[in-house]
């Protein structure tokens, strides 16, 4: 008999269901950000394009760390 919780298709539960599509978008935030931070072009003065790319590199990185762990816990444990 076909579950009521899970397809074929998704084999996650809803809630690991969200758990994945949030980590997926932190993630891709955090990708995002890194990419910016290597950017060369910058608004301003060098040292405020500096203070906003250090931020960047280090904020894309916890982001980008921290979703890829939901999203992968999701899928181990849903």
């Amino acid at each position: 008999p076909p579950s009521t919780t899970r397809s074929e298709r998704n084999p996650l539960t809803p809630v690991a269901a969200a758990f994945w599509w949030a980590g997926a978008i932190v993630g891709i935030i955090g990708l995002s950000a890194i990419g910016y931070a290597g950017c060369p072009i910058y608004w301003g003065s060098v040292s405020t394009a500096h203070l906003q790319k250090s931020i960047a590199i280090r904020a894309g990185l916890a982001m980008l760390l921290i979703g890829s762990f939901v999203a992968i816990s999701a899928v181990l444990g849903g």
